[in-house]
Formats: C-alpha cells, sequence, structure tokens
C-alpha cells in the first residue's frame, strides 16, 4: 500500500485529507465495518452511514485502558441509532510490546485493536474497515496513523475534509448526544510514560484523572474563591447559560439578547478555548448549592489592534449586587498573574456599562485608553482599563 509524508510521519491513503466528500464514500462503500468507541468522531460516521443506506456494523474493543462510561456511551449511541453492535473484550494486558509502554505504544495499541476488528470482521463478511480520525488529527502527534496505514483502514472524515469542530456541528444536526462530547484519551497516557504498564498503573491513572470506578469525569475546576468555583462549561450548562445570553437586561451591552444558536455559538467558542488556549470564560457557580450564576474568565482579545489579556465576567441578573463579579474578576486577575505569568491584564467595557467599570476599578484597575468596536452593525465606543504587574505586585505588598 502506497504512503505520503505528512506532519513528518507516513499517512495511508486511507487517511488523506479533503480527496473525497464523505457522500462519495459512503455511496461507493455500500457495506463497511466501523471502528466505534462512542466518542463524538466514530459516533458521527456511524450516523451518517446508517442515513445514507449503508449495511453497517459498529464494532468496538473493550480493554482497561478505557473507563466504563466509555462503554456505556458506545452501547446508547448504538441502541439510539438501531446500530448493528459487536462489543470484543481484548487482554491488552497480555501484550508485552503495548505494556511495556515506550515511545511506540499507541502504534502498538492501535495496531492490536484493529487487528482484533480486522478479524471478527472478516468472519461477519465485512471487507472495509473504517475510523473516526478527523482533519485536525495531526499525523506528526498521533503514531497511531502508522497502524491506520499498515492495516488499511479508511478514515472517511479525514478525506472529507471534516474538521473536530466540522464533526461537531454535523452530528449537532443530526441531534446526536455526542456531538459535544469532551475528547478522553485512555488510561495509558496518563501513566507514567517509560514505566510498564499494570492493572495498578492504570488504576492509580485513573483516580489522578478523576474516573475511577469508571465514572465520568467532572467538569474542569480552574479557580475556587470563599464562596465561588470557577469551572469549565460544559453542554449541561446550556439553559443556565440561556438564562444569562437570553436576557435583554443582561445583554444590553450586546445590543439585545442572544438566540439559541448564538447562545450554543457562544458555548461552543469557550470551548474552544479551553481546548486550544486552555484558559476562557468558565462558569461561576455557588461552592455552597453548585448553581451556576455567571461566568468569568480570561480570554485573548484585540484592544485597538493589540492582542492583551481580558478579564470578562457576565451574571445573571438574580445575583446582582451581591459582590460575585468583583470577587470572580478578582480572582481571574490573580490568576493572569500568579499562573500565566501575565505582564499586564484588561478589562475592555462599552462605555455604557456603568456596573462593569464599577467592577474594574474594583479590580484596581486604570483606564488607558478609549476605542470603537462595531457589533450588530453598531459603532460601539468600548473603555480599556488594565493593571500591570508592577501595580498588582505593590498591592500585594511587594
Amino acid at each position: 500500500m502506497t504512503k505520503r509524508a505528512e506532519g513528518g510521519r507516513l499517512v495511508g491513503p486511507g487517511q488523506e485529507a479533503g480527496v473525497e466528500p464523505l457522500a462519495a464514500f459512503l455511496a461507493r462503500t455500500p457495506r463497511f465495518a466501523v471502528a466505534f468507541s462512542g466518542g463524538c468522531d466514530s459516533s458521527y460516521l456511524l450516523a451518517a452511514a446508517l442515513r445514507a443506506g449503508c449495511a453497517v456494523k459498529a464494532y468496538v474493543v473493550r480493554t482497561v485502558f478505557q473507563p466504563a462510561f466509555e462503554i456505556a456511551d458506545a452501547r446508547r449511541l448504538a441502541a439510539d441509532l438501531g446500530a448493528d453492535f459487536e462489543l470484543i473484550d481484548a487482554d491488552v494486558l497480555a501484550r508485552g510490546e503495548v505494556c511495556a509502554n515506550g515511545s511506540d505504544r499507541c502504534y502498538r495499541c492501535k495496531r492490536f485493536i484493529f487487528s482484533t476488528i480486522r478479524e471478527r470482521m472478516a468472519a461477519d463478511g465485512y471487507e472495509v474497515l473504517a475510523d473516526g480520525t478527523n482533519a485536525s488529527d495531526d499525523p506528526a502527534r498521533r503514531p497511531g496513523f502508522r497502524a491506520l496505514a499498515e492495516l488499511g483502514v479508511a478514515s472517511p472524515l479525514r478525506r472529507a475534509g471534516m474538521t473536530k469542530d466540522d464533526v461537531r456541528s454535523a452530528s449537532r444536526a443530526l441531534g446526536l448526544f455526542t456531538a459535544d462530547k469532551p475528547s478522553f484519551s485512555c488510561l495509558a497516557v496518563h501513566a507514567p510514560a517509560g514505566e510498564r504498564l499494570t492493572q495498578k498503573a492504570l488504576d492509580d491513572a485513573a483516580a489522578r484523572v478523576g474516573v475511577a470506578d469508571g465514572r465520568r469525569p467532572r467538569p474542569r475546576a480552574v479557580l475556587e474563591t470563599d464562596r465561588l468555583l470557577l469551572r469549565e462549561m460544559t453542554q449541561d450548562d446550556f439553559p443556565a447559560l440561556c438564562s444569562m445570553l437570553q436576557d435583554p437586561e443582561v445583554m444590553y451591552a450586546y445590543e439585545g439578547p442572544f438566540s439559541d444558536a448564538e447562545a450554543q455559538e457562544w458555548l461552543d467558542r469557550q470551548r474552544a478555548r479551553y481546548r486550544d488556549d486552555d484558559i476562557g470564560l468558565w462558569a461561576v457557580a455557588l461552592k455552597e448549592t453548585g448553581e451556576m450564576v455567571g461566568q468569568c474568565g480570561l480570554t485573548w482579545q484585540d484592544c485597538a489592534g493589540r492582542r492583551v489579556l481580558e478579564v470578562g465576567y457576565l451574571f445573571c441578573r438574580a445575583f446582582w449586587h451581591r459582590g460575585f463579579a468583583t470577587e470572580a474578576a478578582r480572582a481571574c486577575r490573580d490568576y493572569a498573574f500568579r499562573e500565566l505569568g501575565a505582564d499586564e491584564v484588561f478589562s475592555i467595557i462599552r462605555d455604557t456599562n456603568a456596573p462593569s467599570l464599577r467592577v474594574a476599578a474594583r479590580n484596581d484597575m486604570t483606564y488607558r485608553l478609549t476605542f470603537t468596536k462595531h457589533y450588530r452593525g453598531v459603532a460601539m465606543p468600548h473603555l480599556a482599563h488594565s493593571i500591570t504587574r508592577c501595580e498588582w505586585e505593590r498591592l500585594q505588598g511587594r
């Protein structure tokens, strides 16, 4: 099988990016097997194949590398779709080449998994095996590409040029519950590199990443104050988010409330920031009850042509005038200096937004400049306030 170089690694024809629309693959491949995980990508591939009328079967290989919630999601999605589904138990701990946990572990594990599926699907009369690799997956960072090439696996989403965001959007259009499911690396990734993989090493890894006993990981907590917990938002936060973004009084600085689609786009943008920047607007929840009362966090913004780190905040109207915005904003400011090594932190506020301007003042920020933003066809003067590292250190008594 011919391979071509991409990203410093060899990529098989099945993984060439952007060379064939998904509909074309499904039209020319009316019968195939799917290497299924219950994740966003393979779930969409399975759903798209069934909608196209393909005779397709989903094979899941269960090993000790996967927490139980992954298998539960695979079963649920297959049941939702009415898909032909088979669960194959495989003893990966018996594979010495995998458990050696060397630099090629991912390649060796992928080869074992896909070889296991190939053997079972051949007995069922399937010839073509497809997986959910997408165009965002980087061959230079994923040694498993080599196994896909060697075993002749097709990656229709990647061949169609579909990125992770494309797959999530298409999954959302089909109503798949996996559309916004966070990616989760196998437990072997979280074990110490170079140390032999054992059941104890995997159990320890599961405990470290919060999936002991197979439970689903909780949203990552980022900051804690006396009264508040700041954590990453998930799709489960959408109703609470809408209560903010669709309240005309909360959103007056944005020229009106958001539609459901605009609120979803807002949530997707924050989750992309978590992934790409390791920051974003976080959910602000009451420590006492867990209720989400607002958003506050750090984002990169344009300030008159300059890229700056900004503290932003937005709270449910029912929780105004309780000092929550100031408490959360100060925590984000301090995090930017202490953990991110920032030289300066900004808050960029519409000139008519008096409450947010007061929060910036209480956050010890100083007015720097005025510039104009255009939003929804409206020219909006904005005031940039900031605090420098030197100013912040003086406040800390240094």
